[in-house]
């Protein structure tokens, strides 16, 4: 009999600082504040929509919905997360459903981790 090991994943978060500080020269601190918080709960939102899509088979709303997470993510600077969106995309339209599930849950662990970090950087700035 074999040993049984353990892979402990550690996914880098890739959130761009500058894109917070220029919304918040843009929109002014408060106003930047309220974007990212509303982002990061329509980002949650999303990520149940994934997660639902994925279980029912339904490639097509997965892809739609990544496509969503993407323009997200992107407007608040998370650059990690819309990556892996791009990568969710790809595998819908590949209809790889080995990878679409592998990737749906690194989207579910880069975005837990970047709404952290994006929670942390709000903090800071706002």
């Amino acid at each position: 009999m074999g040993t049984v090991s353990s892979i402990r994943i550690e996914e880098g978060v890739r959130v761009d600082p500058d894109r917070v500080l220029r919304l918040a020269a843009r929109l002014g601190r408060i106003d930047a504040a309220h974007l990212i918080s509303a982002t990061r709960q329509d980002l949650i939102e999303q990520f149940a929509r994934i997660e639902l899509a994925v279980g029912q088979g339904d490639a097509g709303q997965a892809a739609w919905t990544a496509v969503e997470v993407e323009r997200l993510a992107d407007q608040v600077g998370m650059i990690g997360l819309a990556r892996v969106a791009r990568d969710l995309q790809d595998c819908c339209a590949r209809d790889d459903r080995p990878a679409l599930e592998a990737v749906t849950a690194r989207l579910i662990r880069i975005g837990e981790r970047s709404l952290s970090a994006m929670g942390v950087l709000a903090g800071r700035r706002g």
